[in-house]
């Protein structure tokens, strides 16, 4: 008996190894993504369980006579051990091994499965004809798959990225069900919410400093958007100007990083001078969806006009007198060029109602824009008006209304910007424009608390940013 529970106890212990990958990956059970160590001391437990019940069952007299010297006789009991059915059950689940692979350029369905460990011929039919399942492949390289097999390399269930929404990621399920078949279906699943703490240092130029740092794209521009009132990006950056940044980061079920989320803080230093700004939510809003950005002081940073309504590359052009390029002639420019890639996304500066969306002369495809009474925005060379641009439809700052291009007389896609001020043009780059209220006196306790939180955060980032400069 004792020699049964030796075996019985190797038996517990002993560990199948995952098939080799150079993915990562881990064991479960039964779909669950419950990871490796978590087998292996569920496993130990059990064994010392089982030792310690057949300790009790035998015993051990300390000073008994060796037992090579007692007479040998064959006893044969049933003896019930409860553990035993525990043991079973766990040994009669599947086993599964999950891996996660990220899809690289070129991956086909028989490589990325391939990669994932699959050899299930069935499965790859699946995907392919399943109108849901196929979606698998026009998910872009760079993204995760993840997928369990058993120990034939039968698939049991696979999670993809599909596209990642504003407040949730819609993703694709291939689940295996006890009669064996495969269903597919999109779920929508709300990310988790990670705040991060970074810094940088500008070494020549906003992205080279916020890549260096691994701070995405999507937050250097709201960090453009916040402060263009402030700082001309293109213009005014100094070698040595620091940074400071609070921001979400949004995880998908997975863990792994699906897209930023909202700036949550910010402090630069262009030139010596300190740039401050802090998001504070709308409290009457419950969507959450609703605020703006603040001074630490509460005074509002949202300008009646963006000056820059376009992610543009360079200023092509400034406002005043230059030669035309194509006309050949000196004239005046009543406006700022701003270079950029064709479609990118054109934003109005302001709350307004469109007076004129159509083609001009020379300007080709324009939209105009009034504001409040006194103020209008012109926007042209634009290869596609925004969906919903017509005559008299109102618009929100920030709203889309077009993309940039190249019609009308123009040697490359560009946005030409003007602001007209009682229907004279000004320059775009220097005019005085009006603030945004600030925050309401209801409001301003609330706001004192949070945004004195964020100012310690934005210091200790500083500290530490310093410290590690020196």
């Amino acid at each position: 008996m004792l020699n049964l529970m030796k075996r019985l106890l190797y038996k517990v212990l002993k560990l199948q190894q995952p098939p080799m990958s150079s993915s990562f990956s881990y064991l479960s059970f039964s779909g669950s993504s419950r990871p490796f160590t978590h087998l292996h001391r569920a496993r130990i437990a059990l064994a010392a369980v089982l030792l310690g019940a057949g300790v009790a069952a035998f015993g051990i007299a300390p000073f008994a006579p060796d037992i090579e010297d007692q007479p040998k006789t064959r006893i044969t009991e049933s003896l019930q051990l409860p553990l035993l059915t525990d043991t079973a059950d766990l040994s009669a689940q599947s086993q599964s091994f999950v891996h996660e692979v990220r899809i690289a350029k070129g991956d086909s369905l028989s490589t990325l499965t391939k990669r994932l460990g699959v050899n299930d011929a069935e499965a790859l039919g699946f995907i392919r004809n399943d109108s849901a399942a196929k979606k698998l492949l026009a998910v872009k390289a760079g993204k995760s798959v993840t997928a369990a097999i058993d120990e034939e390399g039968e698939l049991q269930w696979l999670r993809a990225l599909l596209s990642p929404e504003e407040s949730s990621a819609r993703m694709l399920h291939i689940d295996r069900l006890p009669d064996g078949t495969l269903k597919a279906q999109e779920m929508i699943q709300p990310y988790e919410r990670r705040v991060i703490l970074n810094s940088g240092v500008i070494q020549s130029s906003l992205f080279g400093a916020t890549d260096a740092a691994g701070i995405p794209e999507g937050i250097t521009t709201q960090m453009i958007d916040v402060l263009a009132s402030d700082i001309d990006f293109y213009n005014d950056l100094r070698k040595g100007d620091r940074f400071q940044v609070i921001y979400e980061q949004l995880l998908l079920p997975s863990g792994e990083i699906a897209r930023a989320g909202r700036l949550l803080a910010l402090e630069f230093v262009n030139a010596g001078h300190k740039y401050q700004a802090v998001w504070y939510p709308d409290q009457s809003d419950t969507t959450g969806k609703k605020g703006a950005f603040y001074t630490f002081d509460g005074k509002s940073l949202k300008k009646a006009f963006l000056r820059t309504p376009v992610e543009f590359t360079r200023i092509s052009s400034g406002f005043g007198t230059r030669t035309h390029p194509i006309l050949g002639y000196t004239r005046q420019h009543a406006g700022v060029d701003f270079a950029a890639p064709h479609g990118t996304g054109i934003r109005a500066a302001s709350d307004g109602v469109i007076e004129f969306a159509g083609v001009q002369r020379g300007y080709g495809n324009v939209v105009i824009i009034r504001h409040q009474g006194v103020y209008s925005t012109l926007y042209a060379h634009m290869s596609a008006f925004g969906s919903g641009i017509r005559k008299g439809a109102k618009v929100n700052q920030g709203d889309l209304i077009g993309y940039v291009g190249a019609t009308g007389w123009a040697t490359g896609p560009h946005l030409h910007y003007e602001i007209h001020v009682n229907n004279e043009p000004v320059n775009p780059q220097t005019v005085a424009l009006p603030d945004a209220q600030p925050i309401a006196p209801s409001q301003l306790a609330s706001f004192r608390q949070y945004a004195s939180d964020m100012q310690r955060r934005i210091a200790l980032v500083a500290e530490v940013s310093i410290a590690r400069a020196e």
